[in-house]
């Protein structure tokens, strides 16, 4: 019955082709887990050309950086300035968030160029001044960084012997950590660990030398890498064992390079001779975030990983169905903890100048093709299948029926 029905009924055949021919000429793509975004501190509400974000917290939900004022934003308030310190501090950068995004510290300038001060913010406290190391001739002081409970800051001021890295605590206010020993008298510190018990930045000995301080142990110079004259640490892992930065080596090159105690200085697979500078780090160090720059000086926002090697962070955009509407990515500055966050800045040309502002990018699993029917197909199957129900249910009818009166001629009495 029910290939006789199809022979007499072809606009069923017809649906079914029309069913195949669909499902096989439109894949389906689906992102799957972790959706991609990508926003430009240009386009929102209240943004401007001067935003850039250089940290943001180990939960991807708090981004922290610099417009006319240090600034605080998140997905779900937006843009918030956070003010400013008395005297006419007022503009100047947040440099170093706390895991949470509840504590930020950075620097604020009188507009005389000259004098800063390191700040400290809560939503609490608001703005608070961490003063400067004793012996200055001028208030100069910069925050760069904090640990992940907001209660260890980091990072220079000048003291009587120069600038000089310190590390502040409520309990013992801002303390010199000294310098390297050789050359004039410089220092700074740029990264702290997780508990705020590692500190690294640079020393002069007398050229820029990357260093690394405990209590115990004191500042120590981590030296140079490949007959080079100059390192840099930016950024840690959580635990404070492995050290991000850059060296360059006795031809000048470039090098993303991992610090441990270990094995000192060791360039990034696929990153010798790269001019690739590492910026920013996830917690566990799997993840390299920075820029290449080359010979006509333009710069690229890269991510490094043990897997993929080098990447441009355009590229991973890309390959997850997202543009980024113009806008030539040129860092990566911050990386949450699990590396699914990224801050950095971008450049663009608007009205024949070169806007330069900050951005924010989940980065998602790559858009991937599943097996899923189009919509379409699915309609028309429906209708086909409701279609030959109701034959064969028709059919059926006809069929009983004619049986019935088969058996009612067969008892009717003979002539």
């Amino acid at each position: 019955m029910r290939d006789e029905l199809l022979r007499t009924h072809p606009i069923i055949r017809c649906c079914l082709w029309i069913v195949i021919a669909i499902a096989i000429s439109t894949p389906s793509y689906a992102d799957q887990g972790t959706p991609t975004t990508f926003v430009s501190f240009y386009d929102i509400p209240g943004g401007s050309q001067s935003l850039e974000p250089p940290s943001v917290s180990d939960d991807g939900l708090v981004v922290a950086g610099q417009s006319s004022q240090p600034f605080r934003w998140t997905y779900a308030g937006g843009l918030e300035l956070l003010g400013d310190l008395p005297g006419g501090f007022s503009g100047g950068s947040a440099r170093g968030i706390s895991s949470d995004g509840s504590v930020i510290v950075g620097w604020l300038g009188n507009g005389s160029g000259v004098e800063y001060k390191a700040f400290r913010w809560t939503q609490a406290t608001g703005m608070v001044d961490l003063g400067a190391l004793p012996g200055g001739f001028i208030h100069k002081s910069f925050a760069n960084a904090v640990s992940a409970d907001g209660m260890v800051v980091v990072g220079e001021s000048l003291s009587a012997f120069g600038g000089e890295a310190f590390r502040w605590t409520a309990v013992d206010g801002i303390v010199g950590l000294g310098d390297l020993a050789g050359g004039s008298f410089g220092s700074e510190a740029l990264a702290v660990s997780f508990d705020g018990s590692v500190i690294a930045g640079t020393g002069a000995s007398p050229t820029t030398e990357a260093f690394r301080w405990t209590a115990a142990g004191g500042m120590v110079g981590l030296g140079y890498h490949q007959g080079g004259n100059f390192s840099r640490i930016n950024a840690m892992t959580d635990n404070g064992l492995a050290l991000i930065g850059e060296t360059s080596d006795s031809s000048d090159f470039a090098s993303a390079v991992r610090w441990e105690s270990g094995t000192g200085f060791v360039t990034l697979p696929g990153c010798s001779l790269c001019n690739f500078v590492g910026q920013s780090v996830s917690a566990n160090g799997d993840v390299v975030g920075g820029y290449r720059w080359f010979a006509s000086f333009q710069l690229s926002a890269t991510v490094w990983d043990d897997t993929n090697g080098l990447q441009y962070f355009e590229g991973l955009l890309s390959d997850r169905g997202i543009g980024t509407n113009g806008w030539n990515l040129d860092k990566v500055t911050g990386i949450s903890a699990d590396g699914t966050t990224y801050v950095g800045t971008v450049t663009k040309v608007i009205d024949q100048f070169i806007v330069e502002t900050g951005w924010v990018a989940v980065l998602g699993d790559p858009a991937v093709e599943v097996p899923t029917m189009d919509p379409r197909a699915i309609a028309i199957l429906l209708s086909a299948m409701t279609a030959l129900a109701c034959l064969r249910l028709r059919g059926r009818t006809i069929a009983n029926r004619a049986l019935a009166q088969a058996r009612h001629r067969a008892s009717l009495p003979g002539p």
